[in-house]
């Protein structure tokens, strides 16, 4: 990972940083760099704009937090075997509140809190970010992915979309439009 922070330090230098998950920030990272848990993105001030976010989103991680810092999100306790429809209503809703969390999460930080987000994530995750606009970058050994999300880079200009074709600077004043 460090490999890949170091070379976007010398794409644009990085002030300051945002690590979400459970791992710490190292000194050998560039710049000044702020860590929090996953369950707290949702209120995090904006404040400030954050040159780079890391993102970790192991599923052990992701769910275990996610139940623990969010009382509300219901939590299945029955062990009945009456209640199989009924567990697996519970199920449902419990995973659809976690992914309705993760997605307002990463939005909220790929849009207001971040100009690059890094997402170091499982397999699993991989069509919820592709469909927020995140690109796989890297697979790493360990089974796990590097998503990035850079607004810059995000849609590349067509050759098409450039006042050659749509102005005709060359008939400027030529011609009556």
């Amino acid at each position: 990972m460090l490999p890949l922070i170091d070379r976007l330090a010398q794409e644009k230098p990085i002030a300051q940083g945002l690590l979400i998950g459970e791992h710490q920030t190292t000194p050998h990272w560039p710049g000044e760099w702020q860590s929090i848990a996953l369950h707290e993105l949702e209120t995090l001030a904006f404040n400030r704009r954050y040159d780079l976010a890391v993102m970790t989103l192991y599923s052990s991680y992701y769910e275990a937090n996610l139940t623990a810092n969010n009382p509300a999100l219901p939590i299945n306790q029955s062990d009945s075997p009456d209640d199989s429809k009924n567990q697996h209503t519970l199920k449902n809703q419990h995973d659809f509140k976690h992914q309705q969390i993760l997605t307002q999460g990463i939005t909220r930080l790929r849009d207001l809190l971040a100009r690059r987000v890094l997402v170091l994530a499982s397999p699993e995750f991989g069509a919820s970010l592709h469909a927020l606009g995140f690109s796989q970058i890297e697979q790493l050994p360990q089974n796990l992915v590097i998503w990035q999300f850079n607004i810059l880079a995000y849609k590349q200009v067509p050759d098409w979309l450039n006042s050659k074709y749509w102005a005709n600077p060359e008939n400027w004043n030529k011609y009556r439009w």
